[in-house]
Protein backbone atom coordinates (compact mmCIF):
# COMPACT_ATOMS: atom_id res chain seq x y z
CA UNK A 1 0.00 0.00 0.00
CA UNK A 2 1.32 3.41 -0.75
CA UNK A 3 2.53 6.21 1.89
CA UNK A 4 0.21 9.19 1.95
CA UNK A 5 3.90 10.97 0.85
CA UNK A 6 4.01 8.71 -1.80
CA UNK A 7 0.44 8.53 -2.69
CA UNK A 8 0.64 12.80 -2.08
CA UNK A 9 3.89 13.23 -4.47
CA UNK A 10 2.70 10.77 -7.68
CA UNK A 11 -0.86 12.41 -7.67
CA UNK A 12 -1.69 13.79 -11.02
CA UNK A 13 -3.85 16.84 -11.12
CA UNK A 14 -7.59 17.28 -12.04
CA UNK A 15 -7.69 20.63 -12.76
CA UNK A 16 -10.01 21.12 -16.00
CA UNK A 17 -8.73 23.97 -18.34
CA UNK A 18 -11.02 26.59 -19.45
CA UNK A 19 -11.12 25.43 -22.94
CA UNK A 20 -14.11 22.95 -22.21
CA UNK A 21 -11.20 20.62 -22.95
CA UNK A 22 -11.18 16.96 -19.95
CA UNK A 23 -7.56 17.16 -19.83
CA UNK A 24 -6.21 16.68 -16.31
CA UNK A 25 -3.05 19.19 -15.41
CA UNK A 26 -1.00 19.13 -11.98
CA UNK A 27 -1.96 18.76 -8.80
CA UNK A 28 0.80 20.27 -5.95
CA UNK A 29 1.04 19.14 -3.22
CA UNK A 30 0.01 21.15 -0.34
CA UNK A 31 -0.94 24.00 -2.51
CA UNK A 32 -4.88 24.94 -2.91
CA UNK A 33 -5.94 23.42 -6.33
CA UNK A 34 -9.42 23.81 -8.40
CA UNK A 35 -10.80 21.68 -10.92
CA UNK A 36 -14.25 21.21 -12.53
CA UNK A 37 -16.58 18.56 -13.46
CA UNK A 38 -19.75 17.93 -14.79
CA UNK A 39 -22.11 17.50 -12.67
CA UNK A 40 -25.54 15.21 -13.15
CA UNK A 41 -28.77 17.49 -13.17
CA UNK A 42 -26.71 20.74 -12.38
CA UNK A 43 -24.34 23.25 -12.33
CA UNK A 44 -20.75 21.89 -12.99
CA UNK A 45 -18.63 21.38 -9.48
CA UNK A 46 -15.71 23.78 -9.06
CA UNK A 47 -13.52 22.47 -6.10
CA UNK A 48 -12.53 26.74 -5.30
CA UNK A 49 -16.35 27.69 -4.98
CA UNK A 50 -16.40 25.44 -1.66
CA UNK A 51 -13.00 27.33 0.03
CA UNK A 52 -14.08 26.80 3.98
CA UNK A 53 -15.62 23.26 3.74
CA UNK A 54 -14.10 20.03 4.00
CA UNK A 55 -14.75 18.05 0.25
CA UNK A 56 -15.56 14.54 0.19
CA UNK A 57 -15.19 12.92 -3.19
CA UNK A 58 -15.98 9.85 -4.09
CA UNK A 59 -15.14 7.65 -6.73
CA UNK A 60 -18.27 5.17 -7.76
CA UNK A 61 -19.63 2.87 -10.18
CA UNK A 62 -23.20 1.32 -10.13
CA UNK A 63 -22.07 -2.07 -10.63
CA UNK A 64 -19.28 -2.18 -8.02
CA UNK A 65 -20.63 -4.20 -5.12
CA UNK A 66 -18.64 -2.28 -2.50
CA UNK A 67 -19.73 1.12 -3.92
CA UNK A 68 -23.23 -0.27 -3.04
CA UNK A 69 -21.98 -1.34 0.25
CA UNK A 70 -20.71 2.03 1.15
CA UNK A 71 -23.30 4.31 -0.83
CA UNK A 72 -25.97 4.35 2.71
CA UNK A 73 -23.03 5.79 4.75
CA UNK A 74 -22.38 8.62 2.77
CA UNK A 75 -25.80 9.53 2.64
CA UNK A 76 -25.64 9.04 6.79
CA UNK A 77 -23.18 11.44 6.44
CA UNK A 78 -24.00 13.70 4.45
CA UNK A 79 -27.40 14.08 6.15
CA UNK A 80 -25.15 14.67 9.70
CA UNK A 81 -22.46 16.87 8.00
CA UNK A 82 -24.83 19.97 5.43
CA UNK A 83 -21.61 21.97 6.07
CA UNK A 84 -19.13 19.36 4.54
CA UNK A 85 -19.48 19.16 0.89
CA UNK A 86 -19.95 15.34 -0.36
CA UNK A 87 -19.30 15.09 -4.04
CA UNK A 88 -20.30 11.34 -5.63
CA UNK A 89 -18.30 11.13 -8.72
CA UNK A 90 -19.55 8.44 -11.24
CA UNK A 91 -16.93 6.57 -13.68
CA UNK A 92 -17.82 6.29 -17.29
CA UNK A 93 -21.47 5.12 -16.44
CA UNK A 94 -24.85 6.86 -18.68
CA UNK A 95 -26.73 9.30 -16.72
CA UNK A 96 -30.26 7.33 -16.87
CA UNK A 97 -28.17 5.21 -15.21
CA UNK A 98 -26.71 7.31 -12.47
CA UNK A 99 -30.18 9.13 -12.16
CA UNK A 100 -31.59 5.22 -10.72
CA UNK A 101 -28.78 5.14 -8.58
CA UNK A 102 -29.87 8.25 -6.75
CA UNK A 103 -33.31 7.60 -6.51
CA UNK A 104 -32.43 4.02 -5.33
CA UNK A 105 -30.53 5.28 -2.53
CA UNK A 106 -32.33 9.06 -2.08
CA UNK A 107 -28.53 10.34 -2.41
CA UNK A 108 -28.90 14.49 -1.22
CA UNK A 109 -25.50 15.18 -2.82
CA UNK A 110 -24.57 16.34 -6.24
CA UNK A 111 -23.34 13.38 -8.69
CA UNK A 112 -20.74 14.14 -10.70
CA UNK A 113 -20.41 12.93 -14.20
CA UNK A 114 -16.36 11.38 -15.36
CA UNK A 115 -17.78 10.36 -18.13
CA UNK A 116 -14.41 9.06 -19.89
CA UNK A 117 -12.54 7.74 -16.44
CA UNK A 118 -10.03 10.94 -16.85
CA UNK A 119 -10.88 12.07 -13.20
CA UNK A 120 -10.70 8.88 -11.42
CA UNK A 121 -6.84 7.83 -13.51
CA UNK A 122 -5.71 11.41 -12.38
CA UNK A 123 -6.89 11.54 -9.08
CA UNK A 124 -6.15 7.75 -7.93
CA UNK A 125 -2.98 5.67 -8.97
CA UNK A 126 -4.52 2.45 -8.56
CA UNK A 127 -7.67 2.99 -10.73
CA UNK A 128 -9.84 1.51 -8.00
CA UNK A 129 -13.64 1.67 -6.91
CA UNK A 130 -14.57 3.05 -5.13
CA UNK A 131 -12.31 5.60 -4.07
CA UNK A 132 -12.50 8.36 -1.58
CA UNK A 133 -10.32 11.85 -1.56
CA UNK A 134 -11.17 14.19 1.47
CA UNK A 135 -10.13 17.70 0.83
CA UNK A 136 -9.60 20.03 3.98
CA UNK A 137 -11.32 23.40 3.93
CA UNK A 138 -8.14 25.08 2.16
CA UNK A 139 -9.00 22.92 -1.10
CA UNK A 140 -5.60 20.96 -0.94
CA UNK A 141 -5.72 16.96 -0.83
CA UNK A 142 -5.93 15.83 3.00
CA UNK A 143 -6.31 12.22 2.30
CA UNK A 144 -7.33 9.25 0.50
CA UNK A 145 -9.29 5.53 0.80
CA UNK A 146 -9.24 2.77 -1.63
CA UNK A 147 -11.95 0.29 -0.69
CA UNK A 148 -14.99 0.54 1.13
CA UNK A 149 -15.67 3.94 3.21
CA UNK A 150 -17.39 3.69 6.41
CA UNK A 151 -19.40 6.29 8.69
CA UNK A 152 -16.40 6.31 10.86
CA UNK A 153 -13.79 6.92 8.92
CA UNK A 154 -15.75 9.79 6.93
CA UNK A 155 -16.10 11.00 10.76
CA UNK A 156 -12.40 11.25 11.38
CA UNK A 157 -11.17 12.06 8.05
CA UNK A 158 -13.91 15.54 8.49
CA UNK A 159 -12.59 16.45 12.05
CA UNK A 160 -8.57 16.11 11.14
CA UNK A 161 -8.92 17.92 7.94
CA UNK A 162 -10.55 20.59 10.02
CA UNK A 163 -7.85 20.10 12.43
CA UNK A 164 -5.36 20.26 10.11
CA UNK A 165 -6.43 23.27 8.53
CA UNK A 166 -7.46 25.51 11.81
CA UNK A 167 -5.07 28.16 12.06
CA UNK A 168 -2.16 28.04 14.47
CA UNK A 169 -2.86 29.58 17.64
CA UNK A 170 -1.35 33.37 18.32
CA UNK A 171 1.69 32.81 20.69
CA UNK A 172 1.06 33.77 24.30
CA UNK A 173 2.26 37.63 25.67
CA UNK A 174 5.30 37.93 27.34
CA UNK A 175 4.62 37.90 30.68
CA UNK A 176 8.19 39.92 31.57
CA UNK A 177 8.11 43.00 33.32
CA UNK A 178 8.48 45.92 31.18
CA UNK A 179 10.97 48.29 31.76
CA UNK A 180 11.33 51.13 33.97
Amino acid sequence: MLGRAEFLTGLVAVILPNDGSNRPPSLKLGVPTNWRIRVLDGPDFHLADHRGSVVVATFFATWCPACVEEQPAFVTFANAHPDTVVLAVDVQERDDTVRAWRKRFAIPYRIAMDENGGFLDALTPKGVLPTTIVFDPNGCLYSWHYDESTVEWLEQQRADALAAAAPSPAPAASASPAPS
